[in-house]
């Protein structure tokens, strides 16, 4: 695997060549196009996680390849999660209402650094995108805020 970044592109093209497949006929085998397998290829797009199952099928990965490639896109789809947090949190001291949003660096750090708090941040995330749960957690949450 690559050592430098993530490498599930170079894995899948490496196994396609050595089949001796085009990306189109290993594509028409996954149900996505020629161009969506190319983009995978170069790392310019992550394959869901059914597709990843078509690929696997496709390219008859053997079990230590496919847990490899598995791994692999796990650390792409953490550092594309880590730029979101960035791209979202560019400008620096920024006020929403009377709360300042924090550094995306900053927040990065804190979630890399502390795994409690990154298991928190999960917990939150996943509780806010559920209707049902969103209305008690923000009470909740600014409760806690005005305490502070």
């Amino acid at each position: 695997m690559s050592s430098e970044g993530y490498g599930y592109g170079k894995v899948i093209r490496d196994r396609r060549l050595d089949l001796g497949l085009t990306q189109r006929q290993v594509a028409n085998q996954c149900g996505i196009t020629d161009s969506a397998l190319a983009h995978i290829e170069r790392e310019m797009r992550l394959p869901s996680e059914s597709v990843v199952e078509h690929i696997i099928k496709a390219l008859r990965l053997s079990p230590k390849v496919r847990s490899e490639l598995k791994a692999e896109l796990k650390v792409a789809r953490e550092k594309q999660a880590r730029q979101r947090v960035r791209n979202r949190a560019e400008g620096e001291g920024r006020l929403v209402g009377r709360y300042e949003v924090p550094d995306a660096k900053d927040l990065e750090r804190d979630l890399t650094e502390d795994p409690d708090l990154l298991e928190g941040y999960r917990y939150l995330k996943k509780a806010l995108s559920k209707r049902s749960q969103r209305k008690t957690v923000l009470r909740a949450l600014k409760a806690w805020g005005s305490d502070s």
